[in-house]
């Protein structure tokens, strides 16, 4: 039996999922409330200007209706083993995961993904198609765990289109905004990165241990502005620097830096972002 339910929020969606008796909640990153659409209240200010040209009172009224349907979302859930359930359109992935493990526990379903044990070898996975548009303000989130052990994981949204540039190198060159952990590069901490395919890439530290447990992630962007970075709801870096333009997809992936198998396991990918 499947269920699902959607309530919008002021900023995120939540979106409530039954698979098989296991119920998935994702909440908007800043935990606001769930807010009835419509008018009410509210200070208006200070109107003025000729009725030929109201431009103020014209930008008041678009601020202050009621917009529904302005923000438009996708996701992939989880049911434990096999095919991720996705919704309609381009938010597929581009290969069925091969679910290692898993299963569906009366928290969540997970899928777990699992290298053979060879040195460099990698498990990525993406969507079939871009699931972000340039010009947007964009919400990003999912929830999953990825071994950090001798290992070099990364999960957000990306240009990139191959399994080596997403994972061959600490820091590629091409537009991204993702969470990183590198052995090879030191980390120790999940690492923010951005970059806007130019050179270097801007790369914060969260302050949150790489320990491979599960976390909620989650990527807002305010266009030509910033983008931020959640871990478990909680704001851990802020970028202004190297922001990247232009559609993304999700991307995700772990490979190994040892000749031992490494496990990456993922529940949900869920996007939102505003209407063109």
């Amino acid at each position: 039996m499947r269920m699902s339910m959607k309530k919008r929020f002021r900023e995120g969606v939540v979106v409530l999922s039954l698979f098989a008796g296991s119920w998935l909640l994702l909440r908007d990153v800043q935990g606001q409330g769930y807010q009835p659409p419509g008018g009410g209240g509210g200070t208006w200010g200070s109107i003025t200007g000729t009725p030929s040209d109201q431009t103020d009172l014209q930008a008041l009224l678009d601020e202050k209706r009621p917009r529904p349907g302005s923000r438009f979302s996708t996701y992939c859930v989880s049911k434990g083993s096999g095919d991720f359930e996705c919704d309609s359109g381009n938010m597929a992935f581009t290969d069925t995961l091969a679910c290692a493990g898993g299963g569906v526990s009366t928290t969540l379903a997970y899928c777990e993904m699992e290298t053979s044990g060879a040195d460099n070898e990698r498990i990525a996975f993406g969507m079939d198609d871009s699931v972000t548009f340039a010009g947007r303000n964009i919400l990003f989130q999912t929830f999953q765990a990825g071994d950090g052990n001798e290992s070099r994981w990364v999960v957000g949204l990306s240009q990139n289109t191959t399994d080596a540039q997403l994972l061959d190198s600490a820091e590629p060159v091409f537009n991204y905004a993702w969470f990183r952990v590198d052995t090879d590069a030191g980390d120790t901490n999940i690492k923010c990165l951005t970059n806007d395919g130019a050179g270097s890439a801007t790369v914060s530290d969260s302050g949150v241990s790489k320990s491979a447990v599960w976390r909620r992630f989650a990527i807002k962007e305010t266009n030509g502005v910033d983008y931020k970075f959640y871990i478990n709801n909680a704001l851990v870096c802020t970028h202004t620097t190297d922001l990247p333009t232009g559609s993304m997809r999700f991307r995700g992936g772990i490979k190994a830096l040892e000749a031992v198998g490494k496990t990456y396991d993922l529940s949900y990918v869920y996007v939102e972002q505003d209407h063109p």
